[in-house]
Parts: structure tokens; sequence; C-alpha cells
């Protein structure tokens, strides 16, 4: 009898082990069926940038048009009924809170794709993780040559190089042959130098003079001064909004018709808030076309989507481009498939060469994504207003 009941306590706790296996084993199932489930419901596109401090006012237009673009895909309904999530971490210019960012992004997240990011230095510490973990980034706000080489990076604007051989190429035609510039002592500011430089060797003429300052600040220490010892005729502005606002307040207190020449990071209506009345007549290189333009098929959807999904969006240069940047990753999500991946993403992106967005184009190949080539040459009028 004894061994009998021994016998049968031992089958009982056999029995009730099995039990707790059992619906543990259920929990687990039950939770991974909910992650997936989450997982099918949503896209999620993560980006890192300076949502605060100096650039803050470029990225969160650029951010805002392309917030456009993914809520009005959300409300037709989505990606195969899967809809975008668009995360968004704050770097604050800094390197190292990319890095930080994008493992946050990629591990927590489980970003599908990466958008966005801000800067050269700042793209630049994201590359390592962007690369060994084969994930795309569309749409970076920076035109530096190297980073068209890499093959997991989709870029859309125009690069620096093609920003300044428009303004090179507009100021010989009206007879101007000393070319300067004020720049950013970072990969920013000396790639520009050298699109300058190469513009200028093929005219056979060389940069007048030039001035620089510090990353992440706005002391120009004697860099005014050093710019205008070349008695310029066109300055090149190659710097933060900011740092471009104080060259531009010790500029108007000299005595010089020189042209300054700004490139598209800068934000009109952001300098306007910053200078006033100093932005009248300053010029500002454009990688879209004006938001305002009529015949323009992707202009007229921007402005349609942001009257739907963002009626009190005042549509800007930086916040179509970011509209277009996001057109070109949804375009890519289509195409991955019922199931997407990173890397169904990734051969989507590769797949698209020559993309036309209804007038505005993007074009991309092995070793060679060149993103747009579209560069103009903008005036700031009255109200910070931009006319041509």
């Amino acid at each position: 009898m004894k061994i009998r009941q021994i016998s049968h306590g031992y089958f009982s706790q056999i029995s009730i082990l099995k039990s707790i296996f059992l619906a543990l084993l259920l929990a687990c199932v039950l939770n991974q069926l909910s992650i997936a489930q989450t997982s099918r419901a949503e896209l999620v596109i993560g980006a890192s940038a300076a949502f605060t401090g100096r650039t803050a006012a470029s990225i969160k237009a650029f951010n805002e048009g392309a917030q456009i673009q993914f809520d009005a895909v959300n409300k037709r309904g989505g990606i195969g009924s899967r809809k975008i999530v668009y995360t968004s971490l704050d770097d604050g210019n800094l390197p190292e809170l990319v890095t930080e960012n994008t493992k946050r992004l990629l591990d927590d997240d489980k970003a599908i794709a990466l958008f966005g990011y801000a800067g050269d230095a700042t793209v630049a510490a994201a590359i390592p993780l962007i690369t060994q973990r084969n994930v795309a980034l569309v749409g970076a706000m920076t035109g530096a040559q190297a980073h068209r080489k890499h093959p997991n990076l989709f870029p859309v604007r125009a690069s620096y190089h093609a920003e300044v051989e428009k303004i090179v190429a507009q100021g010989q035609r009206l007879g101007i042959t000393r070319f300067a510039i004020f720049y950013q002592n970072d990969e920013f500011g000396k790639d520009v130098s050298a699109g300058l430089e190469k513009s200028l060797m093929q005219r056979k003429l060389t940069i007048a003079s030039s001035g620089d300052y510090a990353r992440n600040s706005v002391n120009l220490g004697g860099a005014v001064g050093k710019v205008m010892q070349g008695n310029p005729q066109s300055i090149i502005m190659a710097c933060t909004l900011e740092a471009c606002a104080e060259f531009v307040r010790q500029f108007s207190k000299l005595k010089s018709s020189a042209r300054l020449n700004h490139l598209s990071s800068i934000d009109a209506g952001a300098y306007f808030k910053e200078l006033g009345a100093l932005t009248l007549g300053l010029e500002l290189t454009n990688v879209v076309p004006r938001p305002t333009s009529v015949g323009i098929g992707i202009i007229n959807d921007f402005n349609k989507d942001a009257k739907e999904v963002a009626p009190k969006h005042v549509p800007s240069f930086l916040s179509l481009e970011g509209y277009l940047a996001a057109r070109v990753l949804v375009e890519a999500l289509r195409k991955a498939g019922n199931n997407p991946t990173r890397a169904k993403v990734l051969d989507a992106l590769n797949s698209l060469g020559d993309f036309d967005m209804n007038g505005f184009s993007v074009r991309y190949a092995p070793g060679a994504n060149i993103g747009s080539t579209f560069a103009d040459v903008s005036i700031i009028g009255p109200g910070g207003r931009i006319r041509n």
C-alpha cells in the first residue's frame, strides 16, 4: 500500500508539472501571436535627428512634410492594411547619441527602415550599425558625395556639389569671378568647399578667400574678416542657420555688395524669424521645386495631402523635401510585398532605378545612389517669402 501511495503521489506531481509547463507554453505562444499581430499591423520607420538645438527648425520642417505623406498613406489604408508608424528620436546633433538612438530604433522599436537623419557627421555615426544590420536609410538630409556610394543609403536631395555648381554657373552668367566660402569646419563644410573648388577649377578659377567656424558653435572668431580679404562678389554659406545668421549680422555692418549664397539646409521662414529684415535679398539654393509651383503633379499631391491631414501646415521647401523622401520610402514598402523585411525593403529601393514621382525624379544604381540632381537658386523677399 505504501508503494502505491508513493507511486500515486509521484505521478500527481508529474501531472501538475505538465499542466504548469503547458500553461507556460500556451502563454508564450499567445504572447508571440500578439507580437506577430502587432508586427503585421504596423510598419515602423525610425528617425534620429536634432529636434532640439541649433538645427531644430529645419529638422522639424522636414519631418512635418514626411509625416504628411505617412499620414496620407495611412488614411487611405496604409501599406497592405499596415499602418506606417513614424518614430523619431532627438539626438541634439551629437554623433554619440545617433549611435544610441539607431540601436534603440532597430532593436527596441524594430524599425523596418531608417529615415531622414540630418547632417554628415550624424549620418556617418549611424553607418556602422546600418551596414551591420543591413537596413536602408532613406532621405538623409545631407548632400555629401561619400554617402552616395554606400549601398544602404538612398538620398533624395541633390548633392552639395550640385548646389554649388548651380550657384557658380548662375554667378558666371552674371559676370562673377570671385567666389569665397564661409563654412563649418567638419565633413559638411569641407565637402561644400571641395565642390566649390571643383566647379571653379572647371572654369580656371580659384577660391578667392575662406573663413570657417567650429561645429555646434556660433562663435565665428575672425571668420568674416578672412572671407572679406578676397574682396568676393559671391560668398557660399555652408553653415547652420544660427551660424549663418551671425555671419549675416556681422556682414551687414560692412560696405560690401557681395551676394550671400546659402545652401538648401536653411529654411527661409525660420531664417526670417531669426534675422527679420536682414534676410531681404539673401540667396538660397533649393533642392526641390517651389512648394507653390503650378502644373507639377507631385506638388499638387503634396498640397492636397497637406490640406487633408495637416490643414494648418505652411508649405516650405524643407517640408516638401521631407514629403518627397517619404514618398520614395512608401514606394519601396509597397514593392517589398505582403511580408516586408528590412532586406526586402533594401532590395525594393535598389530596384527603383530611375523613379519618377509625378514630376520629380531620383536615381539609384549600384555604387551610385545619386538621388535627385535638381538645384535652383531663389531670393528671399519681404517677410521671408521666397521669390525666383
